[in-house]
């Protein structure tokens, strides 16, 4: 490890730049495995010096935070491409549940963030093998029944003294690590997967096929209770998971409603956004105004042509007809759009349809009013189902605390007889609560 020091010993009245330093650096990088160069709190020239000289940069924090990036972050930002950037939120001991990383990842765009206790060194251990090129990774495979599996492989490998410093994978596989990512020891993430997938039946609540046959509200209950809410980046350990996007989205790009977000990182080059819509319309005309806030090289609108419809606006300066799956489309291209500027379209001739049923929607409308009088002389019965609801809840955290509780004592060595009847109690007490948890009439009936 060297410092400004290192450098006033060996070399004392040199400038950081001069070539015997470098000479001597460039000695120290071929006969050692790893150089840390330690930065000043300013930006000196031994500063500059040792971030031009460094393959890598981290960015060490510690406490509540963020701070804004200082003139030394900067500086190393400006010199070393996110790829070679790294974040390493210390922490005194390795204990409960790290919070805030997303905030101090906000401003600081990394390769990856590490979180390090410095109650011992296996976390500085592990990040030395991150730097050398060393690190162990565990990733687990999807299919609901390789859960348990990866349960006992991980906990084997535990067994023989293996430490993995990331984790991931997809489907069972990533939420199984999670909790390893979480320090979550094998039988708690045991006694975890019961509860979502036998328990809180998680995968017996069937719906719609749009995109999956089962209904996910129970099982993301679940999840969300297991893993306590706490957010990929506050984990323990270097965590992934692989996810698909299937509505709305692309991997920078997410929708919400009417509002389009582009989230980095941005690749290099050029960056194409397509945006699509279907709007109704009840008069044959539709205008639409859009604003973007960034400058847009080039201006492309595709609009399917249904009947005589006609595309008008002052940013296009071309257009054309063509075929495309069997269908007419209106190709219109535009040139440059400054930020900032609104992209005006005017859509005429549109196939449209009466506003007959609108005026039948409002007569539908007002008997649904009417229906509302009537649900409303049950409000009571409907108060004391949620009542019995938030009762059954409250009574599902308890017993799941006391198994959690037993399963911790059983895993220690302090387990008996009497605790595995209780467990058994408690198995049963859970089945009776989510059997009625899932079935409201059975809840009112048991209140």
């Amino acid at each position: 490890m060297l410092d400004h020091a290192s450098l006033r010993e060996h070399f004392p009245g040199h400038d950081a730049d001069d070539p015997n330093v470098s000479g001597w650096l460039n000695a120290l990088e071929n006969e050692n495995e790893l150089v840390v160069f330690l930065c000043e709190s300013t930006l000196t020239d031994w500063t500059r010096k040792a971030i031009r000289q460094a393959d890598q940069v981290i960015v060490a924090v510690a406490g509540p935070g963020p701070n804004e990036l200082n003139p030394v972050e900067e500086f190393a930002f400006s010199i070393h491409p996110p790829a070679r950037r790294r974040l390493v939120l210390v922490h005194e001991r390795r204990q409960g549940a790290v919070e805030g990383t997303a905030a101090w990842l906000r401003d600081r765009e990394v390769a990856m963030h590490h979180q390090v206790a410095l109650e011992d060194d296996r976390d500085v251990k592990s990040l030395h093998r991150f730097l050398t090129g060393r690190a162990l990774g565990f990733v687990a495979a999807g299919g609901g029944g390789f859960g348990p599996a990866h349960i006992g492989i991980y906990k084997a490998f535990m067994e023989h003294g293996v430490q993995f410093d990331i984790l991931g994978g997809t489907s069972v596989g990533a939420a199984v690590l999670a909790g390893f990512a979480l320090l979550k020891s094998p039988e708690e993430v045991d006694l975890a997967a019961h509860d979502i997938f036998v328990i809180s039946k998680g995968f017996k609540h069937f719906t719609l096929p749009r995109y999956a046959l089962l209904d996910h509200i129970v099982f993301d209950e679940a999840l969300r209770r297991a893993f306590m809410g706490i957010a990929i980046e506050d984990a323990w350990r270097p965590y992934f998971a692989v996810t698909t996007l299937l509505d709305g989205s692309s991997p920078i790009v997410q929708t919400k409603g009417a509002h389009v977000g582009l989230s980095g990182p941005v690749p290099p080059g050029r960056t194409v956004i397509q945006l699509v819509a279907e709007m109704p319309t009840d008069t044959g005309t539709l205008a639409v105004a859009q604003t973007f806030p960034a400058a847009l090289d080039r201006l492309t609108i595709l609009v399917r042509k249904v009947g005589d419809t006609k595309l008008t606006s002052p940013s296009i300066e071309r257009q054309q007809d063509f075929p495309s799956n069997g269908e007419t489309v209106i190709g219109a291209m535009g040139g440059k759009v400054p930020a900032g500027k609104t992209i005006e379209l005017t859509l005429t001739d549109l196939p449209h349809h009466s506003i007959v049923p609108r005026y039948t929607a409002l007569a539908l409308g007002g008997v649904i009013v009417l229906g509302g009088v009537w649900f409303s002389t049950r409000k009571n019965e409907v108060g004391a189902r949620d009542a019995e609801r938030k009762r059954l809840i409250a009574r599902r955290e308890k017993l799941f605390g006391e198994l959690l509780k037993i399963e911790r004592e059983r895993r220690n060595g302090r387990g008996d007889e009497r605790s595995a009847t209780r467990r058994e109690e408690l198995m049963a007490q859970l089945e009776h609560v989510y059997g009625a948890l899932d079935d409201p009439e059975h809840a009112a009936a048991s209140a």
